[in-house]
């Protein structure tokens, strides 16, 4: 279940427009925008994940070749919406990123240099403005959820392979992705239903932890 406290994002425009420059404020304003986007997409092909789902579980005896492929295509249906929202989410961390570098960080660093990863390095920690929005973003960071959606974000970017398969058993059933390896790290099979239910609203109370946390260190920002 969902924090019920959300990050206002019009509460953060509001604090943040007349402290930083012109500029700065434009490229805040753009990334803004761009979250609140990524969170309406993800919600879109979440429901086109039931909606596909309700498909498969319409197919009740698999034992014709063209019932096969039917139930193939169907899977694939759905694991391309799963796909969908995995890339979304790692888009979202992303762009906060990016508002972090903009507002907490001094100097912030270039574009093109922003990742979650980069920002939150040994290297930059001495840079951000305020080390309870650090610890909470390394919190973040460090989560089994960031780095299963950060990986497998970049195994499928890189055209790697990434198996669907369906799973029944005794304990469990239902659609999943089979294990895989990035960066010499492995990670284990996970369900579909696991990574929409669990992962993903994991992830975006943290973001709104942090969000929240944002809203509230109004003396931090940089002037």
């Amino acid at each position: 279940m969902r924090n019920k406290k959300v990050w206002d994002l019009e509460e953060f425009v509001r604090v943040v427009k007349p402290i930083v420059g012109k500029e700065e404020f434009e490229n805040i304003r753009k990334y803004i925008d761009s979250l609140g986007w990524g969170g309406w997409r993800i919600n879109y092909h979440i429901e086109n994940y039931k909606k596909e789902m309700r498909k498969i579980r319409k197919i009740k005896i698999v034992n014709t070749k063209e019932d096969v492929k039917k139930f193939i295509l169907q899977m694939k249906k759905c694991a391309e919406e799963v796909i969908c929202i995995i890339q979304i989410q790692q888009s979202i961390l992303d762009i906060l990123s990016q508002i972090i570098n903009l507002v907490f960080l001094k100097p912030p660093l270039k574009e093109k240099e922003v990742s979650f990863n980069k920002i939150l390095c040994k290297k930059i920690e001495k840079r951000w403005q305020d080390k309870e929005l650090f610890k909470k973003s390394r919190e973040l960071k460090n989560s089994q959820e960031f780095k299963y959606i950060s990986a497998f974000s970049n195994v499928v970017k890189h055209h790697k392979l990434i198996k669907e398969h369906l799973r029944i058993d005794p304990y469990k059933s239902g659609l999943r992705f089979e294990g895989f390896e990035y960066k010499g790290e492995k990670y284990p099979k996970r369900f579909f239903e696991e990574i929409i239910e669990s992962y993903i609203p994991s992830i975006n109370d943290l973001i709104d932890e942090i969000g929240l946390l944002m809203n509230k260190k109004k003396s931090y920002y940089s002037k």
